[in-house]
């Protein structure tokens, strides 16, 4: 299944999981751009993200305090954790203050990837301005060698935007 990008689309993911539970599709693990679901009996199921660093030796803990309010760990990826629950099960984030939290755990972690890729950009810049300069037979090769890190950078960047966006939401 597809996803809209946690940073853009958390709660309609969720949503849309919800209802592919309903249909049989339980959500199984994260994929490149969604989530790989596997057939199952339906069930009504609810689901939740949170953003956290936990060391492996640690995970096992962190699970024990999600399952202690009824919700089930289904799959972990980094710094992004989904569980499940039954409906009615309280939610994970029940104020403004623990959502912010959560969302700068995210937005720090985009930002670090951000400053990297910028900084990659403005050394690759510099390296083909001395290693090329006025060179047309590269300019393809080098148009590229420029680009590349920038692919990566602007998604990144819009990604950090989000999530700010979202804190801002929250804190007013």
């Amino acid at each position: 299944m597809s996803s809209g990008g946690l940073a853009f689309s958390e709660e309609k993911d969720m949503k849309k999981l919800s209802k592919m539970a309903e249909k049989g599709w339980i959500l199984h693990s994260f994929a490149p751009m969604g989530y790989t679901l596997r057939k199952s009996n339906p069930r009504h199921l609810i689901y939740s993200l949170d953003y956290q660093y936990v060391p492996k030796e640690e995970l096992e803990d962190y699970y024990d305090v999600f399952r202690a309010g009824g919700w089930q760990p289904v799959c972990s990826e980094g710094n992004m954790h989904i569980f499940s629950a039954a409906p009615g099960t309280r939610p994970i984030y029940t104020d403004r203050s623990t959502v912010v939290e959560k969302y700068k755990q995210a937005k720090g972690l985009i930002g670090k990837a951000v400053v990297f890729l910028f900084a990659v950009t403005i050394i690759l810049y510099a390296a083909t301005a001395v290693f090329f300069p006025d060179s047309t037979a590269d300019h393809e090769v080098v148009f590229w060698i420029r680009m590349l890190p920038v692919i990566f950078l602007f998604p990144a960047l819009l990604t950090w935007l989000a999530y700010q966006v979202r804190i801002g939401r929250q804190k007013g």
